[in-house]
């Protein structure tokens, strides 16, 4: 079976999101292309604020960065998109998140490091916006997480690893763009290092 590099498909993501059980809802989207040159970030109005409680307003709520915008903002540049409002909205509006994925090289594989749940709310969107999920993902994904354990390491070893693995800071830790690029660099960083351990 011939091997292929699909490294240039990758789309790293993040999700917030109310709680961790099948009646979640999300909060923000962060979306970072394979090479860091392209990025998307969205935040839903339409999360179950019912469900607030103070470490998400403290820690993720508080780390929103549209907060002074209205619903239905929308601002794009060459490398940023940036979109609020519901999730029909932010998927399906003109340059929204279902324009700028579209414009990825194909097939597209999402990499993230909450993958059990960020894959599922991911996909929940689509049918809450009523629009068939993109054919051009791949319903194969990577758990980044999961590579790591596998290369002997422990993440519940602190619960900073993937900023102090980069040497970042965690003030905008659960910030969904940042943790993205954060889930960007260190993949690529861990792949680079066990490629150099294996020689």
């Amino acid at each position: 079976m011939a091997k292929t590099d699909l490294t240039k498909r990758i789309v790293f993501y993040d999700l917030e999101y109310t709680s961790k059980h099948q009646f979640t809802s999300p909060i923000s989207i962060g979306m970072v292309s394979s090479n860091g040159s392209k990025e998307f970030y969205a935040e839903f109005t339409d999360y179950d604020y019912s469900q607030v409680d103070q470490w998400l307003q403290t820690n993720v709520i508080d780390l929103l960065i549209l907060q002074d915008k209205e619903d239905g903002y929308f601002e794009k540049s060459s490398s940023k998109t940036l979109v609020k409002g519901s999730v029909e909205h932010v998927l399906c509006s003109s340059g929204g998140l279902n324009d700028w994925i579209s414009q990825c090289d194909w097939p597209i594989i999402m990499a993230s490091f909450s993958n059990s749940y960020d894959w599922v709310i991911f996909r929940e969107m689509f049918k809450k916006a009523d629009i068939d999920f993109p054919s051009f993902i791949s319903k194969w994904t990577i758990d980044i997480a999961s590579i790591y354990i596998d290369y002997g390491y422990d993440p519940n070893e602190r619960e900073d690893f993937k900023e102090h693995y980069l040497g970042e800071g965690t003030e905008r830790k659960h910030n969904a763009l940042f943790d993205a690029q954060v889930a960007q660099k260190f993949y690529y960083k861990m792949k680079n290092q066990m490629r150099r351990n294996s020689r």
